[in-house]
């Protein structure tokens, strides 16, 4: 890394401004100093030309009247006037041609040659300049008198030179001591303005160094650091931002914390395991459940991988499956391995488990959980056990239920013709006696035998509707569309036939279609309707209503049929009576009837998978609802 980055990056801001300043002053003083001495050197020098010449006119002025005689005593005086000067080393007069009259002075600057003189050029001038000397020369003029009689204007003749020079000690001299002044008053007001600028620099980056020391402590983690709010006003918003921004990061990190401490909770309250893997399919997190169903801490297993705690025959399941999560053959997967307790017992798992990447896609380990399910494993070959057992019971009840139904049509068989026999006899020779020997007997007598027909024929009636109850528990329902108005129009009919006198008035409610069995079916609607009939027999005018509505119950929406009269009523206090066989909750002599009618109608319901049951009041008529299984309606 280069140097001068590596101070920009390593340094702090208050020790760059020092450094810059202070180089940019020291800088400052050194070339003003420079262009100061430059400038007094120019004028110095000038100064020092300028004197040079003045000295060359002087002595050439003086010189004349000693290059006229050719007589350097005359020259003597001027010579040492010109000497006197401290800088002038070396001092010449000589004819116009060159030859010297006087030289004395420095040997190293003589020189022999002439200048060549400008005959135009009536003043001195810098000849030659060496990096020790000036060599400046001056004519030495003739001033003829002239005379009012003359008629052409008389020139002044060059009678030769005078030759200066001049050292530059004292320039050279000047020049250093110039510099030097320069530089020391320049260093001196450049510390005071260094001084002055790093005051103003320090109260300046007071504030930045206060926010810089700030954040290195919030970058080491001391807690509730804040910057003072001071200095200029884009300082004290960097401030006021960065408060903001620490506090909103500790609002931040104690939300997080809670929300650590809460998924901790969580964690460890659950009975189920929480698990995460590495990248080698090692566990790096378990929560204290998997001690609790396995019994093994959970230091021991950290650093571990799930096939070690498994029963050796699921362990290549669980490799296959940790293999096609780690190459991303599946992103998820369930199953179940078998496992040893520390007490020897098995138990069994339910192993869910999903993959984990990072921000660049990169497989970075699994998560996933383990359930306990040895209870629910046994419990299942339990049911399974319970169901081969059931299923045994069920065998050997299917055989004595087939033996009890083929007994039970010995009886009937028994009752439908060894019952029949005496009672047809009883009845033949009651009608015989009645008929043969009808002189003989009084009113009595033939009363007598009228009731015992009567009973015969009511005994007769009583076991074909035994035989009928029999026939229905028995018999095979074969489900077709039925249509049960068409069925109670026809009972209607039959009903109306046989009292054409009597008043009624019957409403029947259109689609009652069902999908039952047509002769049982046909057996609850005539039941129904003839009972309605019956019961209604003392209304001035009968009236009989066969309909459904819809209700709502815990298992949905249901249909009811239903069969209302406004006959006779009942007690609901006897409601479970009503169908019981052979109960009959009104005497014989008011309404006709063996008691056998309702206990088919609910077998039938039954056997078709519905339910029945009966409202009533006494001489408040009765309704009688079933229902029949949603896949039966139509």
């Amino acid at each position: 890394m280069p140097l001068d980055s590596r101070f920009f990056r390593e340094t702090a801001f208050k020790q760059q401004l020092n450094v810059a300043v202070t180089v940019g002053v020291i800088f400052f003083a050194i070339a003003s100093s420079l262009l100061t001495s430059w400038q007094g050197s120019r004028q110095v020098r000038h100064t020092l030309l300028e004197q040079g010449e003045r000295i060359a006119e002087n002595l050439a002025s003086q010189s004349a009247l000693a290059l006229l005689y050719a007589s350097a005593e005359n020259a003597n005086q001027a010579v040492k006037t010109a000497l006197s000067f401290p800088d002038v080393m070396r001092v010449e007069i000589r004819h116009a041609d060159g030859q010297p009259l006087l030289v004395t002075g420095n040997a190293i600057a003589e020189t022999g040659d002439a200048p060549r003189m400008d005959g135009r050029v009536r003043q001195a001038y810098l000849e030659t300049e060496t990096s020790e000397a000036w060599r400046s020369v001056a004519p030495v003029l003739s001033k003829g008198d002239d005379s009012p009689f003359d008629v052409v204007e008389r020139k002044d003749e060059v009678l030769g030179f005078v030759r200066v020079v001049q050292s530059k000690a004292t320039l050279s001299r000047m020049l250093a001591q110039i510099f030097i002044v320069n530089l020391a008053i320049s260093l001196v007001f450049a510390a005071a303005f260094l001084f002055v600028l790093r005051q103003l620099a320090s109260r300046l980056t007071r504030p930045i160094t206060e926010l810089s020391e700030a954040m290195a402590r919030a970058e080491k983690g001391e807690s509730n650091v804040r910057a003072g709010v001071s200095g200029p006003t884009d300082i004290r918003d960097m401030a006021k931002a960065f408060n903001s921004m620490i506090a909103a990061l500790q609002e931040r990190e104690q939300a997080l914390r809670e929300s650590q401490a809460s998924y901790r909770q969580v964690v460890d309250s659950v009975k189920e395991v929480i698990f995460q893997t590495d990248t080698e399919g090692a566990w790096v997190l378990l929560n204290p459940a998997w001690q609790g169903i396995t019994g093994v801490p959970v230091a021991q297993a950290l650093g571990r991988a799930m096939a070690e705690f498994v029963c050796e025959e699921d362990r290549p399941l669980v490799a296959e499956w940790q293999a096609q999560l780690r190459f991303g053959a599946v992103p998820d997967c369930g199953f179940e391995v078998r496992f040893p307790r520390v007490d020897g017992s098995i138990g069994w798992l339910e192993v869910t488990q999903h993959v984990n990447y990072d921000e660049n896609g990169q497989f970075i380990g699994t998560s996933g959980s383990l359930g306990d399910i040895t209870d629910r494993k046994l419990a299942a070959e339990k049911l399974a056990n319970l169901n081969v057992e059931l299923e045994n019971r069920v065998r050997v009840r299917t055989a004595q239920l087939e033996a009890s139904n083929r007994e039970l049509e010995a009886f009937s068989y028994s009752v439908s013709h060894d019952l029949r026999a005496p009672l047809r006899a009883i009845d033949g020779f009651s009608r015989i006696i009645a008929e043969d020997y009808a002189g003989q007997l009084d009113e009595t007598g033939r009363s007598y035998f009228a009731r015992v027909g009567a009973a015969t024929q009511r005994m007769s009636q009583l076991i074909d509707n035994l035989l009928d109850l029999a026939r229905i528990s028995r018999a095979t329902i074969n489900r077709e569309r039925v249509d049960l108005g068409a069925m109670a129009r026809e009972t209607v009919r039959e009903l109306t036939a046989a009292e054409p006198e009597r008043q009624a008035e019957i409403e029947i409610a259109a689609n009652l279609v069902v999908r039952a069995d047509p002769v049982l079916l046909r057996v609850v609607v005539d039941n129904l309707m003839r009972n309605a009939w019956k019961y209604a027999g003392r209304r001035v005018t009968t009236r009989i209503a066969f309909g459904k509505e819809t209700r709502s119950g815990a298992d949905g929406v249901e249909v009811v049929y239903y069969v209302r009269d406004n006959g006779a009523g009942f007690d609901m206090s006897y409601v479970d009576k009503l169908f019981r066989p052979f109960s009959r909750l009104h005497s014989g002599s008011d309404f006709a009837g063996s008691g056998i009618g309702l206990a088919t109608v609910q077998r039938i319901i039954h056997r078709h998978g519905g339910r029945i049951w009966g409202e009533g009041k006494v001489d408040g008529g009765a309704t009688f609802y079933f229902t029949l299984p949603a896949e039966l309606s139509h």
